[in-house]
C-alpha cells in the first residue's frame, strides 16, 4: 500500500498581525460593544413599531368616529321613517368594524380598534333601543289619540254614550303594551285620568251642541254644580266650557236674527215683485178690484192697490203733475226713493197721473237694478249731457220745451237700456261718451233735440204770455195729451 507522506505546512505569520497573546480586558470591551450595537438595533425596531402603531391608532380613531357618525345618522333616518331594524344595524356594524380591524397589523392598533369599536357598538345599541322606545311611544300615543278622537266625536253627536265610551277606553288601556311588555301601571293610570277628562269634556261639548238654545245658559250654570265638579274639571276647563256654552248661545241668537232678517228681506222682495206685476196688470186692464183680494200680498199692499183702482175709477181726467213729477224723478235718480209705494201714494192722492206713476216706477226699478249700481255715475253723466243739449240752444239760450224733451229722453233711455241689456250689449258700450259704439245712448239724445226754428217758435210764441206751441196731433187732427205723447215717443212713433 502506498504511504502518504507526513506533511507539515509551514505557515508564515502575515505581516501586521501580532501573534502574541491577547489582553482579556480588551476582549471584554469588544463584547460589550457588540451588545450595545444589538441593543441599538432592537431599539430602532421598537421605535418603528411604535410609529406604525401610533399611525394605526390615529387612523383607527378617525375611522371609528366616522363609523359612529354614520350609524347615528342611520338610526335617526330610520326613526324618522317610522321603522328601525336593530338586527340589520348590528350585522352591518359588525361587518364594517371587522373590516377596519383587519386592516391593521400592530398589536396596539388592533387592540385600540377592538376596545373602542366595542364601546361604540354598545353606544349604537343604546341609541337603537332609545329610538325604538320613542317610536313605540309615538305609535302608542297615535293609537290612543285616534281612539280618544273617535270617542269624543261620538259623544259630541250623542252625549248619552258616555258610559259606552268609558268602557271602550278602559278596554283599550288594559290591552296596551310597549315593546311586547305590559305598560307601566303608573303610566297607564295617568293616561286613564287624562282620557277620562277628555271624555267628560267631549260629553259636555256634546250637550252644548245638542241643547236647545234657551237651555244653553242653564247648561253653563250647571258647570258649577257638584254633578260636573266631581269630574275633576279644573278652573281653567270650567271657564273654557262656560265660554263655549255662551259663545254657542250668542252664535245661535245671531243666526236666528240673521235668518229672520233674511226671511223678511226675501218676503219684502217678493212683495215688491208681486206689486210690480200687479201694476203692470192694472195698467193693461187685467186687474180688477175684486181680483186684488186673491193676490198673495200683504194687507197694506192690497189696500194700496184697492185705493189705486178706486182712484183710477173716480179721479179727474186731467191732473197737472209737472211739479210732483219733477220732484219725484229727482228723488228716484238720487236713490232717495226705492219703494214703489211712495210713488203710488202720490197717485192715489191725485197728485200725479197714472202714466207718470208708471214711468217713475219703471225708472226707479231701472236705477235700483244691481247691474246698474256700478254705472250710476256714468248714467248721471249721460243725463247731464242730455240736459245740456236739450234744455238750451248755444245761440238762442233756454228752450221753453227743453225740460219736457229731457223727461221724454229719460223715459226712452231707461226703456232702451233695459232692452239692449237683455240683448247682451255691455253697459260700457251703452254709456260710451265718445260714441265709438253704435249702441251708445249718447246718440239717442239727438232724437229729442229740437231745431233752432222750433226753439225760436217756442220763444216767440211764449212772449207776452202767449200759449205754448201746439202739441202734436193724431190722424183726426186732435191734439195728443202728454200721456199719449210719452207713449208714442216710447214706441218710436214721434
Amino acid at each position: 500500500m502506498p504511504q502518504i507522506k507526513s506533511y507539515i505546512q509551514q505557515v508564515a505569520t502575515p505581516a501586521g498581525f501580532n501573534t502574541s497573546s491577547r489582553n482579556p480586558s480588551v476582549e471584554g470591551g469588544e463584547a460589550r460593544g457588540l451588545q450595545r450595537i444589538g441593543s441599538a438595533i432592537q431599539d430602532v425596531g421598537q421605535v418603528l413599531n411604535e410609529v406604525q402603531q401610533n399611525k394605526e391608532v390615529a387612523e383607527g380613531s378617525a375611522k371609528l368616529a366616522d363609523l359612529r357618525l354614520k350609524y347615528s345618522q342611520r338610526i335617526v333616518q330610520e326613526a324618522e321613517a317610522g321603522s328601525i331594524n336593530p338586527e340589520k344595524i348590528d350585522e352591518d356594524f359588525e361587518n364594517e368594524l371587522s373590516q377596519i380591524q383587519s386592516s391593521y397589523s400592530t398589536a396596539g392598533g388592533v387592540d385600540y380598534v377592538r376596545r373602542n369599536g366595542t364601546e361604540i357598538k354598545s353606544s349604537i345599541k343604546g341609541s337603537v333601543f332609545a329610538a325604538q322606545t320613542e317610536l313605540t311611544k309615538v305609535k302608542l300615543k297615535e293609537d290612543v289619540d285616534s281612539a280618544v278622537d273617535k270617542a269624543t266625536q261620538l259623544l259630541r253627536l250623542d252625549p248619552t254614550q258616555r258610559e259606552s265610551a268609558y268602557t271602550q277606553m278602559n278596554d283599550m288601556l288594559d290591552n296596551l303594551s310597549m315593546g311586547g311588555r305590559p305598560l307601566d301601571a303608573k303610566i297607564k293610570e295617568k293616561m286613564r285620568s287624562q282620557i277620562s277628562r277628555s271624555i267628560d269634556v267631549a260629553q259636555f261639548r256634546g250637550l252644548i251642541a245638542n241643547a236647545r238654545t234657551e237651555d244653553l245658559p242653564k247648561l253653563r250654570d250647571a258647570l258649577r254644580t257638584t254633578a260636573f265638579l266631581d269630574r275633576n274639571f279644573d278652573d281653567d276647563t270650567v271657564r273654557s266650557l262656560e265660554k263655549e256654552a255662551m259663545s254657542e248661545f250668542s252664535w245661535r241668537e245671531t243666526e236666528t236674527v240673521r235668518a229672520r232678517r233674511s226671511q223678511e228681506d226675501a218676503d219684502k222682495a217678493r212683495q215688491e215683485a208681486l206689486m210690480n206685476k200687479a201694476y203692470v196688470d192694472f195698467e193693461a186692464g187685467k186687474l180688477s178690484y175684486d181680483e186684488v183680494k186673491k193676490l198673495d200680498l200683504s194687507f197694506d199692499n192690497k189696500e194700496r192697490l184697492k185705493n189705486i183702482i178706486k182712484t183710477d175709477n173716480t179721479r179727474e181726467v186731467t191732473v197737472n203733475d209737472s211739479h210732483y213729477a219733477k220732484s219725484l224723478l229727482t228723488d228716484v235718480l238720487s236713490g232717495t226713493i226705492t219703494d214703489p209705494a211712495v210713488i203710488t201714494d202720490y197717485y192715489t192722492d191725485n197728485k200725479i197721473k197714472k202714466t207718470t206713476m208708471h214711468s217713475l216706477i219703471k225708472q226707479m226699478n231701472f236705477y235700483n237694478r244691481p247691474e246698474i249700481a256700478p254705472y250710476k255715475q256714468a248714467v248721471k253723466g249721460l243725463e247731464s249731457y242730455a240736459e245740456e243739449n236739450l234744455t238750451k240752444d248755444p245761440f238762442l239760450g233756454r228752450d221753453p220745451e227743453g225740460r219736457r224733451q229731457l223727461q221724454l229722453f229719460k223715459d226712452e233711455m231707461a226703456r232702451v237700456m233695459m232692452e239692449k241689456q237683455n240683448q247682451g250689449v255691455p253697459m260700457s258700450e251703452l254709456l260710451d261718451p265718445e260714441m265709438k259704439s253704435k249702441d251708445s245712448l249718447y246718440f239717442l239724445v239727438g232724437k229729442f233735440k229740437r231745431s233752432q226754428e222750433e226753439v225760436i217758435n217756442s220763444i216767440t210764441g211764449n212772449i207776452g204770455g202767449a200759449a205754448r206751441p201746439p202739441k202734436p196731433k193724431d190722424s183726426s187732427g186732435k191734439e195728443l195729451s202728454d200721456d199719449e205723447i210719452i207713449k208714442k215717443v216710447n214706441n218710436g212713433e214721434l
